[in-house]
């Protein structure tokens, strides 16, 4: 009986799929991803977001030390889908487009959080109209694994590749960006919320 216990588990085991060598740099789908925020008007909220945005992204749950990501951000691509708010967001007061086309977020340090499975706290640096500020966003992941076509000798299929989604929250004050500082909070909020999702994927070959 111990026999053919031991003969099933060493078939499971070798039905399950290989994995390849797939290194820790992920290319994001701009197509599925998205940078949106929430703002206060008044007594109304509004959202917005931003297109075009790039990511450099190397990140290994399992070296959190070297991890690193860097999202490029063109200012002009902001819309709020109200003309009037839009119409004055490229002005100097706001993100003045013209002499500061691109936002930046960094970050190095990455912790998980306690008590949530793949959460971490991403502890890095905005930079809006060339000013730099400290911020955390804290974003959750999911995976799934992307096989190859199955096999014609009936070894196990082989994981090519693997997709990542990411959903981030961080808070962002405007005043410290020097973002429409002329406007009081009683009418356009100070702290802006940041909502991001990055669809990614990791596949095999040699690291950068």
């Amino acid at each position: 009986m111990r026999k053919i216990a031991a003969l099933l588990l060493l078939s499971a085991f070798f039905s399950l799929p290989a994995r390849a060598e797939l290194n820790w740099n992920w290319v994001v789908d701009s197509n599925h991803s998205k940078i949106r925020f929430q703002g206060q008007q008044g007594a109304e909220s509004f959202t917005g977001g931003f297109s075009g945005f790039s990511a450099q992204i190397h990140f290994n749950p399992h070296d959190l030390d070297h991890s690193f990501v860097t999202v490029d951000i063109p200012t002009r691509s902001v819309s709020t889908g109200s003309g009037t708010r839009d119409g004055e967001l490229p002005k100097t007061e706001w993100f003045d487009f013209f002499h500061f086309p691109t936002a930046k977020f960094t970050a190095s340090k990455f912790v998980p959080v306690a008590g949530y499975a793949n959460t971490y706290d991403a502890w890095g640096f905005v930079t809006i109209k060339e000013i730099t500020r400290p911020c955390y966003l804290r974003f959750q992941l999911s995976y799934e694994d992307i096989l190859e076509p199955p096999r014609r000798d009936g070894r196990p299929p082989v994981i090519v590749a693997q997709k990542a989604r990411m959903n981030g929250v961080a808070s962002i004050d405007r005043f410290a960006h020097n973002i429409g500082t002329k406007t009081d909070e009683a009418t356009v909020g100070r702290f802006v919320k940041v909502m991001v999702v990055l669809n990614a994927e990791r596949k095999v070959g040699e690291e950068d």
